[in-house]
């Protein structure tokens, strides 16, 4: 027995100096690629300007999609992961997949059949984070090709000999100046279309030793149609006070999140599509006016609101981080200081080929679409009216007030126009605002009980920070209760038919039966008297 006590006590020390040395020991570090963000290079252009509305110019493009990186110090502004993480995400100088969660995807990891060089609207820059110095492969499958792979679809391994990216194994020069093997854990691969055919998905692979990531690559066909599309066809003016486009209000910010916009504004979007129908993203569209004297006048481009998922003026077609949203270029539209109807005109740019040495010469114009949009007056009038006319005030039932809201030359306003519904006492409405649609919109009204002839409601509509509202009144009427009349005696019964004989009304000597004895009582009292009397006279003959 004290053997197996011995024993188990052992064991039970083996055991705690096991864990002790698994937990107390050193793991092993060992190579890990523990990110990637592939972005195409026209959006990182917008995204180094913070404002993706600005057109891509010579210098945007160097900064973000140069094709040999080079130290800071060498040449001012040249692309570097330092200076890009000094411009994007949280510009804390240390570039991260998340600095890139505002445009990543944006791109839809598309590259066209065409683009067979690097340039502006067809290289896609994969990021790849790494968590130490040892050499980083980009293996492309076929029909692909990269800049670091010579353009002729070789992999590459970007080590200590990766000539033009500086002399550290994660191949792109950070801190300290350009200093060799600072590490700054970045390595950057641009990625193009070699002979792939449109409908082709590619799968890429980037590894440090064993650990890889994978992402898809979409080869997708040249743009050669376009199709623009206005959520709202009427907007309203937005009003006489804008002289010029600065003081436009549809150069603030307009929250233009699934198609949603005040109603003097708009979305306006325009999806680029392929000989095989596939939607396209990365595809310059530009928007124009048509006649261009309405710019302005009756209708113009807003910037939309950066920091939502649908972006306004962004000129190149892309698909927001929205679940459902289309891929398209957006542009925010807004009603001019007049009203009137304009055209809106969407044209494909031709990019091919728009080199890294010609970045900027958009070619001749494509396919174009355009559509109609109308720009009415602010609110001027308002017509109500009540249904039913009249209700029985007694705090339950309900009348609808319906409103149709016009401009000053009798138009419809626009949709979106706001619509206040006010009781002024002894009621409630619901719902108190609400916006037109078609010109109209409507409320329920109920009176309280104690409402004796009925409640006013006050209409107000328009926006004040566009124009004066405009207001009516309408009364909700109150049906007054039927008043009780007395009851009336049930009346007597009328015989009709065959009656028993007349035996008179009742009356002594034919008065009325109250004020003496009946006839026929008198007559039968005689005779009875006189049958008394002569029996008398009998009964003393007989003695």
């Amino acid at each position: 027995m004290k053997a197996l006590g011995i024993a188990a006590v052992a064991a039970l020390v083996a055991l705690v100096v096991g864990f002790g040395g698994r937990f107390g020991s050193t793991p092993t570090a060992h190579a890990d690629v523990t990110d990637v963000a592939v972005v195409g290079c026209e959006f990182i252009v917008g995204a180094i300007d913070g404002d993706t509305t600005d057109t891509p110019t010579v210098g945007d493009v160097d900064a973000a999609c140069g094709l040999a990186p080079l130290p800071p110090t060498a040449v001012p502004g040249s692309p570097s992961v330092e200076n890009l993480a000094k411009a994007i995400g949280d510009e804390d100088g240390k570039l991260e997949k998340s600095d890139f969660a505002d445009i990543e995807g944006w791109d839809d990891n598309q590259v066209a059949n065409t683009c067979t060089t690097e340039s502006l609207y067809c290289t896609l820059v994969a990021f790849v984070f790494v968590n130490d110095e040892k050499p980083v492969t980009l293996d492309l499958p076929s029909g692909l090709d990269s800049v670091e792979g010579g353009g002729i679809g070789l992999d590459f391994t970007c080590n200590s000999e990766g000539a033009g990216f500086g002399n550290d194994n994660d191949c792109d020069d950070g801190a300290n100046g350009g200093a060799p093997n600072n590490g700054d854990g970045v390595v950057a691969f641009h990625i193009f279309n070699g002979n792939a055919s449109p409908g082709q998905v590619k799968n890429v692979s980037v590894s440090q030793e064993s650990i890889a990531e994978n992402f898809d690559v979409n080869v997708v066909g040249e743009a050669n149609d376009v199709k623009l599309t206005l959520v709202e066809s009427t907007i309203s003016t937005s009003g006489a006070s804008a002289s010029s486009q600065a003081d436009d209000p549809c150069e603030t910010d307009v929250n233009v999140t699934e198609g949603v916009a005040p109603a003097n504004a708009t979305l306006a979007y325009a999806q680029a599509f392929d000989a095989s129908d596939t939607i396209l993203a990365r595809v310059p569209v530009d928007f124009s006016i048509d006649p261009p004297s309405a710019d302005q006048t009756v209708v113009s481009f807003g910037i939309g609101n950066p920091d939502e998922a649908i972006v306004g003026g962004t000129q190149v077609t892309l698909k927001p981080n929205t679940p459902d949203t289309p891929i398209a270029v957006y542009q925010v539209l807004c009603g001019g200081t007049g009203t009137g109807t304009a055209t809106i005109v969407a044209t494909i740019q031709d990019t091919d080929p728009i080199t890294l040495a010609s970045r900027l010469n958009i070619g001749p114009s494509k396919d174009t679409s355009s559509a109609d949009i109308t720009v009415v007056g602010a609110p001027n009038a308002i017509t109500a009216t009540v249904s039913p006319a009249q209700i029985s005030c007694n705090g339950t039932s309900s009348a609808t007030v319906s409103v149709t809201v016009t401009d000053a030359n009798g138009n419809n306003v626009a949709d979106g126009t706001p619509v206040n519904f006010s009781v002024v006492a002894l009621g409630t409405a619901n719902p108190i605002n609400t916006v037109t649609k078609d010109g109209k919109a409507s409320t329920t009204v109920t009176p309280l009980s104690n409402a004796s002839a009925g409640v006013t409601v006050i209409v107000t509509a328009g926006d004040s920070s566009i124009a004066t509202p405009v207001q009516t009144s309408t009364r909700v009427d109150c049906a007054l209760p039927i008043s009780t009349q007395p009851t009336a005696p049930a009346a007597s019964p009328t015989r009709t038919g065959i009656s028993g004989p007349d035996t008179g009304n009742g009356g002594y000597l034919g008065q009325d039966s109250a004020s003496g004895f009946p006839m026929w009582t008198l007559v039968v009292l005689a005779a009875a008297s006189l049958t008394l009397v002569g029996g008398g006279l009998a009964l003393r003959r007989s003695k």
